[in-house]
């Protein structure tokens, strides 16, 4: 649970040292000689100013970055090396072939960190790693260091390289490693703001544990890093764009170490909404997510007048196998305020179907007189509805792109109950009493969001 948090909090502590970043490296706009201040003003989320002889109120709810000079021109320092400004995120779907055989992991991550020049990234990374069989889902948090030799002279837009990746991987009780992973890469920019990564390399996992063994594994990865435009010449920031089609990325990591069945677990989720206006979105999505085992202390109660030492003796119930479900589900956010830095609400509602069925749910008994699983077909339901509120944190990291924090609790409709049975008979009572077993835990996101330009709706200047 220590290590969950942990996780949540670098990323958020990330992407809250970018937004400094951002305000120190923003590129003001120049003024012609025939231009007003007021012709060229444009909507910024990094600066709630007002410009003097210029209320902002009566063309924009946000003000110019500044007044500038005429002919003066502000770059960012990483702009100038062949950086980026502000801050990269990113979303890799990675894949690991155990040397020593086995099933494979599956292993989603999201980054941040920081592009200094043309040459050189520094990041922090998460996710979860899901195993394909057998296996308990683990979590990832590491270091990356990436180095990019940029074919100038062939295509710049092609940067073969490396990645150094130092960190830890465990799941979250008394097994863990200490990963180094070395990747040869290539670095491929669709645009001016999105690069697709790929690579293969080898990933070293050292145990911690006295007596175990370290391993190793094949890897493959494959994602796309999202940053601001990396322009050193003078351009004008982009508006904030009131409504449009919104696509989401989230990692997510969910526990029941407090309150809740799953013992421990992680997945993803790709999100499509629309932005209705400044602070409603609602949208549809579909994700994958993967529980290590599920529990539901004193699930069952065995009821027996004759005898107290066994009447109401509480059994747990659960399954010991991994949870695997898919998702699609109903989202609605609201962000109640303007500026850079915003609260957030959120509240999913959709549909799960697991893989599990009958033999892969236990009933730990607290008496002897049954030893047989109790639970047959019909009582399982491979699908279930189910609910996930939530609250968190969002920072615009550019005029229409969004990173975000969320904390939530998640809660479906029964997956597994039984039939109440309580014979009465002449002197006494026997029998069992069933509490259904649900897919519930806390739920830690972190997600990155941009707004596009499509199907815009017009608004009136406020």
């Amino acid at each position: 649970m220590k290590r969950l948090l942990l996780t949540v909090s670098v990323c958020a502590l990330c992407g809250a040292l970018s937004a400094q970043e951002m305000y120190d490296a923003l590129v003001e706009p120049q003024l012609s000689d025939n231009e007003t201040l007021g012709q060229v003003q444009q909507e910024t989320p990094l600066l709630n100013a007002t410009v003097a002889g210029v209320p902002s109120s009566e063309t924009s709810p946000y003000s110019v970055y500044a007044q500038p000079e005429a002919g003066a021109t502000k770059v960012s320092k990483s702009a100038e090396r062949g950086g980026h400004r502000g801050a990269d995120f990113g979303v890799d779907l990675g894949f690991l072939i155990n040397t020593k055989g086995g099933s494979g992991v599956f292993a989603p991550e999201i980054s941040i960190g920081k592009r200094f020049n043309q040459y050189v990234y520094a990041g922090v990374s998460a996710g979860p790693q899901i195993p394909f069989g057998d296996g308990d889902v683990w979590g990832m948090l590491a270091a990356d260091f990436k180095f990019l030799f940029p074919l100038n002279n062939i295509n710049p837009k092609i940067a073969p390289g490396g990645m150094l990746r130092v960190g830890y991987d465990g799941d979250f009780s008394d097994n863990h490693d200490v990963i180094v992973q070395v990747m040869p890469t290539f670095q491929f920019a669709l645009s001016k703001t999105v690069d697709l990564n790929l690579g293969i390399g080898y990933t070293e996992m050292i145990s911690t544990q006295k007596g175990v063994d370290n391993s190793g594994a094949f890897t493959i990865k494959a994602g796309f890093d999202f940053h601001q435009q990396a322009d050193q010449g003078l351009r004008r920031n982009e508006p904030v764009l009131y409504s449009g089609l919104q696509l989401t990325v989230e990692g997510a990591f969910m526990t029941g170490d407090l309150v809740g069945t799953i013992d421990v677990g992680g997945g993803g989720a790709l999100v499509a909404t629309y932005k209705w206006n400044q602070y409603l979105s609602f949208g549809v999505g579909f994700g994958y997510e993967a529980y290590n085992a599920m529990t539901r202390e004193h699930g069952l109660t065995y009821v027996n007048t004759r005898d107290e030492n066994q009447n109401n003796a509480k059994s747990d119930m659960g399954s010991g196998s991994i949870c695997r479900t898919k998702k699609f589900f109903l989202r609605g956010t609201y962000r109640p305020l303007k500026g850079i830095h915003s609260p957030l609400v959120s509240l999913d509602l959709g549909l799960l179907s697991h893989n599990l069925d009958e033999d892969n749910f236990y009933i730990d008994y607290a008496y002897t007189r049954y030893s047989s699983n109790r639970y047959d077909a019909d009582q399982i339901h491979s699908k279930a509805f189910y609910v996930t509120p939530s609250v968190g944190y969002s920072l615009r990291t550019t005029s229409n792109s969004y990173f975000e924090v969320k904390v939530g609790y998640s809660v479906s409709s029964p997956v597994c109950d039984g039939d109440n049975e309580v014979n009465e008979y002449t002197n006494y009572k026997e029998g069992y009493k069933y509490v259904p077993l649900r897919i519930s835990g806390l739920y830690f996101t972190v997600g990155y969001t941009h707004t596009f330009n499509w199907l815009q709706r017009k608004h009136k200047n406020k």
